[in-house]
């Protein structure tokens, strides 16, 4: 017997482009894993309710999933989550890079292509995404003044969310890509090391503050130049501290 998930709960669309946010929850959910391999979502009828928003976005979103093998369209049956395959190419690619690219070369990579990115979140950007962007600034602050830690978390969670605000399916993948590369372990240790410096958690605390404020500003030069300058001082951070401890 299929299981029918009850432990996903949708949230009400207020973003221009509303199949897009409606994708993104979706996959947000199968990410959390209150979505896996194998369920089928709730019928059309009741995701429409959930999301708030009209039958045709919800249609238009799971054509958008099916598309991109996410979910699997039976007729009269309902959709479902589909079991990944092994040899996924974004998957392989993914592991691939963590194995062959150096942080350095993942940082120039962002630096280079999420300058580009917020500089459009910054026209395109709803309510929703700045409310949500400076939400999590503001938690990043909590959680520094609470553990003295600044959390790593909410930062992937941060430039995840500025590839989503550009309202384009693609530019939100590729930020979610890039972020998941840093998962590899020299990267993870090189960040603890930097973090345990004082002053750097305040550093970039207040970065993603201005970062969040120029894209609420819709000022996309001056995001663009925040995100490059915040992404130089990390590599500059990093190596740098590399580079003392050789000596």
């Amino acid at each position: 017997m299929v299981r029918v998930s009850d432990k996903v709960q949708f949230s009400a669309i207020k973003t221009r482009r509303i199949y897009v946010e409606i994708v993104e929850q979706i996959r947000r959910s199968i990410a959390e894993g209150r979505l896996r391999p194998g369920d089928r979502l709730p019928p059309e009828r009741e995701l429409a309710t959930q999301f708030g928003v009209g039958r045709p976005a919800v249609r238009e979103a799971l054509s958008a999933l099916e598309m991109m093998g996410i979910i699997a369209i039976q007729p009269g049956q309902g959709a479902y989550v589909r079991h990944l395959a092994v040899d996924d190419p974004v998957k392989s690619m993914e592991t691939s890079l963590q194995e062959s690219a150096s942080p350095l070369d993942l940082l120039e990579a962002r630096r280079l292509l999420e300058s580009q990115i917020v500089e459009l979140a910054a026209a395109r950007a709803t309510q929703y995404d700045v409310e949500r962007l400076n939400r999590m600034v503001q938690e990043m602050l909590e959680a520094l003044n609470s553990t003295g830690e600044f959390s790593m978390d909410r930062d992937r969670e941060f430039h995840i969310a500025i590839g989503e605000a550009t309202q384009n399916p693609v530019l939100a993948e590729v930020s979610r890509f890039l972020t998941g590369l840093m998962g590899q372990d020299l990267w993870r240790a090189m960040t603890e090391k930097n973090l345990r410096q004082p002053g750097r958690g305040e550093r970039y605390v207040k970065e993603h503050s201005r970062i969040a404020r120029a894209i609420q500003d819709r000022d996309g030069y001056v995001a663009r130049n925040e995100m490059f300058r915040h992404l130089s001082g990390v590599i500059e951070d990093l190596y740098s501290d590399a580079s003392n401890q050789d000596q």
